[in-house]
């Protein structure tokens, strides 16, 4: 019994000599490769009136790569692009990433599948200010129409679907934005990107700058000869107070807005204001008829203006339009 003790003991002894004596070195340890990963996915956006051609939207993330590079061509680590690709038929779209520590190539086919009889979403949108087609806004902003017109889906906006076509929206901009609409149908996902625009001002002009102010009429010619003369005096006294469309006010803050009136003594009888600005031929935007600035400077301002005078020919027994010139001076009110 003792030596079979002693031989066990000599045993565990040994073992563990064994275990313990190779732990003794400092363990090595293989770094841990990052060998580099892509992830791709794929989305339809758009199909011709022949459902026989799909836009293919393409989004990769890459991880642990320095490049990135799709069928030969170098593109960002991390995007998207969009490729136009036939239904029913397969195309194999390569994806490589280089790294530090290697090369990764991934392929993957993909056949965009539309059975007979499923009919690819659609979708187009109108955009209107004021009645009229565009999608952009003036200065300051504004109220825009949108409306949507699809067929085959169900319209999404910001999480929210809508069921009828057209629907239309009423969107209240200041700023430039961006809406991304949806249909989704059983033949695929039609995703369609709509930015509005709100026009900047742009920095005024020293022609601009010599009009803000407010200035009155003190003399009127008229000429039906030509633009450039014998002009005659049309004898209007604007030293009478309260002369219609006497004193104009042009403003760049918080808008470009000229305001017509009588002056200050007679605003309540009524007056007309609209945005303006001054082209690089000096003809003045906003008013009609389209004026023209022929003189400024030294405390005047000058405006001109063709416009058709509308008379009875006795000889002929008939109305004629007749062109008339017409020249305003102004000088600036001073309060």
């Amino acid at each position: 019994m003792t030596k079979f003790i002693q031989l066990f003991v000599s045993a565990l002894f040994l073992t563990l000599v064994l275990f313990i004596l190779p732990g003794c070195e400092k363990p090595t340890t293989t770094p841990e490769l990052e060998e580099p990963v892509i992830h791709s996915s794929f989305s339809i956006l758009n199909t011709d009136t022949s459902n026989s051609t799909v836009l293919v939207k393409l989004t990769w993330a890459s991880e642990h790569a320095s490049s990135v590079s799709l069928d030969g061509a170098t593109v960002k680590l991390n995007g998207d692009t969009t490729v136009s690709q036939n239904t029913n038929t397969t195309k194999v779209y390569t994806f490589v990433g280089t790294g530090k520590d290697g090369k990764t190539k991934i392929s993957f086919p993909l056949k965009v599948f539309i059975p007979d009889g499923v009919k690819v979403p659609t979708l187009s949108i109108i955009t209107k200010y004021n009645g009229q087609i565009t999608d952009t806004l003036p200065i300051g902003g504004g109220q825009i129409e949108v409306n949507c017109i699809f067929e085959n889906g169900i319209l999404e906006l910001n999480g929210v679907q809508y069921f009828t076509s057209p629907t239309p929206f009423v969107f209240t901009i200041n700023e430039n934005k961006t809406y991304v609409f949806k249909v989704v149908g059983i033949g695929g996902t039609v995703e369609k990107q709509l930015n509005i625009i709100v026009k900047q001002p742009l920095p005024p002009t020293a022609l601009e700058l010599y009009m803000v102010g407010s200035w009155k009429k003190t003399v009127i010619y008229q000429s039906t000869i030509s633009k450039d003369g014998p002009w005659t005096n049309t004898g209007i006294d604007f030293t009478i107070p309260c002369q219609p469309h006497s004193r104009w006010t042009f403003n760049l803050s918080p808008e470009k807005r000229c305001f017509v009136d009588r002056g200050i003594s007679c605003s309540e009888i009524g007056f007309f204001d609209f945005p303006w600005s001054v082209n690089p031929d000096n003809t003045l935007n906003g008013v009609s008829p389209q004026r023209t600035i022929i003189e400024w400077g030294e405390g005047t301002l000058v405006l001109e203006y063709e416009d058709t005078n509308i008379e009875w020919d006795e000889v002929h027994k008939i109305w004629v339009n007749n062109p008339e010139w017409t020249k305003t001076v102004l000088v600036p009110v001073i309060n």
